[in-house]
């Protein structure tokens, strides 16, 4: 597969160097309106070309088959049908927008034809794997309800190195939509079902200067049945580990990580297993298992329609709150 980075930043650099890792990927651009940005990656990269924009880019699109974008999330519409127009399959970054419209519009190309994935990396990790296959089998047995604990830590460069971070309008919220909603897509994988209700609670305890929230709480009732809490901070110190608990009736799964990350049960034993995806780290899990879906080998783990579910459940509890 041959692909471009459209967006230099922290993740995109990431995803440069573990494309560049991967033998079946061949990475071709990189593209950042900070030419020095694109150039820095595109030398840690084992790439030699660089472009400013994706028109750019696109201007001869000949022999590239896919996009990853890294982008602020208020561009990711307008890119998304930029490159799925000129008959590219994209990898965007999570969210799958900044707003729900512009997500159900995405989702909707998806719906179309368009291959179109979102990012939301965790539906590769090792012991995430572990867990929702032993919720799926029955393991837990009926699922009732799942805590969510996002206790992270973030310091005022996050804002100042990407000032859109900042603003409600580009980034379409703080940590809920940033951080939170990495775990609430597994909470919602687990529960089978889609958010029906919502109550939401916002905060900005520490980054005044921004108008999002540095610490969220929320409360979802899903199709199913199941009740899934969540609380999100850019505000706990020290930084912690992120929890998922799912409590079913033959048992508890606890999953703590990303880093390091591990499924443990109680009442019940949790078979350890490893994605079918192979490669090092979830993140170039996730690159795979797109190169996969590209080549037409198997399907993406998390295409558009399915993160348009955790988008939604973050509208609802952004409306609840006021937002």
């Amino acid at each position: 597969m041959n692909i471009a980075i459209v967006g230099c930043g922290d993740v995109g650099y990431y995803v440069a160097r573990l494309a560049w890792l991967n033998r079946r990927i061949n990475l071709v651009a990189c593209v950042d309106p900070d030419t020095a940005r694109a150039t820095a990656v595109a030398r840690k990269s084992g790439c030699r070309t660089t472009f400013q924009n994706l028109d750019e880019l696109l201007s001869d699109p000949t022999g590239l088959d896919a996009v990853y974008l890294g982008v602020p999330h208020d561009l990711h519409l307008s890119l998304v049908r930029q490159a799925t127009g000129a008959g590219l399959a994209v990898l965007c970054e999570k969210p799958l927008a900044h707003t729900i419209d512009d997500a159900r519009a995405i989702a909707a190309m998806s719906d179309n034809g368009a291959r179109i994935g979102i990012n939301y990396q965790y539906r590769y990790d090792h012991a995430i794997y572990s867990l929702t296959e032993t919720v799926r089998e029955g393991g837990l047995g009926d699922i009732r309800y799942i805590r969510c604990n996002v206790p992270w830590h973030r310091t005022a460069d996050y804002f100042g190195n990407g000032g859109w971070h900042a603003s409600r309008k580009r980034a379409g919220g703080g940590t809920l939509i940033t951080q939170g909603s990495h775990l609430l897509d597994i909470a919602l994988l687990c529960s089978g079902g889609v958010a029906t209700s919502a109550l939401g609670r916002s905060y900005t305890e520490v980054f005044t200067y921004t108008d999002v929230d540095d610490l969220f709480f929320g409360l979802i009732e899903t199709s199913t049945g199941v009740k899934i809490e969540i609380s999100s901070s850019m505000v706990a110190y020290p930084e912690q580990a992120a929890t998922i608990e799912v409590y079913g009736s033959r048992g508890t799964a606890v999953y703590s990580g990303p880093e390091k990350s591990r499924v443990t049960g109680r009442g019940v034993k949790i078979r350890r297993r490893k994605h079918p995806v192979r490669f090092y780290h979830a993140l170039g899990r996730s690159i795979e298992g797109f190169r996969r879906w590209v080549d037409g080998d198997g399907e993406y783990a998390c295409p558009a329609p399915e993160a348009l579910k955790v988008m939604t459940a973050v509208d609802m509890l952004y409306h609840s709150a006021g937002k």
